[in-house]
């Protein structure tokens, strides 16, 4: 139990570290000096890698111990950048209109570009969820498979189903047109479609392995996840609607 609490404080003390540095690094109005660190962003991911190799090891796969995947900590951080775009894509849309690059070509904007780049999230994501199935499938063998035993019994098949419509069929059929792609609605129902199946994946691939039944316990991890799910959303949404005080927030954060 030391060890396991002493990387979870490393993985936490890291991850503060980034996000002091991504601050710093992000700065506005400073392009050249966002391009100066550009390695140092480079290193920053994949320090952030081998961060959540261990975290998810211990966090997630330990629920079942029989459940063995190499590639389950890579499909964790694909969830997590299908996420951040999506969010990143909400924000842009809900702020300002999708327009056209400046010097594009006639038949470019912006929002295809984005759309573009969240689409290109959202199929790293799907293809390492297949592989996964499919190797473990493919092996055959009892302990692994009884991992998606377990979330195919009951409601849980009905949530998997709601993943792979909403939060990947849809949007997939979405991100072909062109006319979607070119709307500031569109790419905004895209990228919530999108972000509410991640919700429903993460939900899916954890919540199966802990007890189903009512219990005390139960009550305090929905307080849990709320309260810090909206102390977050708080302060996303302060920032958000305050941009000098984001700007105060990272000069404060460079300068000391």
């Amino acid at each position: 139990l030391p060890f396991f609490m002493a990387r979870f404080a490393l993985c936490a003390a890291l991850w503060l570290g980034l996000c002091h540095l991504v601050l710093t690094w992000t700065a506005p109005g400073e392009a050249a000096h966002r391009l100066r660190h550009q390695g140092g962003a480079a290193a920053a991911l994949i320090a952030h890698s081998v961060a959540m190799l261990f975290f998810v090891t211990d966090w997630m796969m330990s629920l079942e111990p029989g459940f063995i995947s190499t590639i389950h900590p890579v499909l964790v951080m694909a969830s997590q950048a299908v996420s951040a775009c999506a969010l990143a894509v909400l924000v842009t849309t809900w702020r300002r209109p999708v327009t056209r690059e400046p010097g594009g070509e006639s038949g470019s904007t912006a929002g295809r570009d984005i759309a573009s780049i969240l689409f290109g999230f959202l199929l790293i994501w799907a293809y390492l969820a297949y592989m996964q199935w499919l190797v473990i499938w493919a092996g055959d063998l009892p302990h692994e498979a009884r991992w998606y035993l377990h979330r195919v019994e009951g409601g849980w098949r009905i949530v998997l189903w709601l993943i792979v419509a909403i939060g990947f069929a849809l949007p997939f059929a979405g991100f072909l047109s062109v006319r979607v792609k070119r709307s500031r609605r569109g790419i905004a129902m895209l990228a919530a479609c999108v972000l509410a199946g991640q919700v429903l994946a993460t939900l899916w691939r954890l919540r199966p392995a802990l007890a189903v039944t009512p219990s005390p316990e139960l009550w305090g991890e929905a307080v849990a996840l709320y309260t810090a799910a909206g102390l977050w959303s708080l302060l996303f949404g302060l920032l958000l609607t305050r941009p000098a005080l984001l700007c105060a927030v990272q000069r404060e954060v460079r300068h000391g």
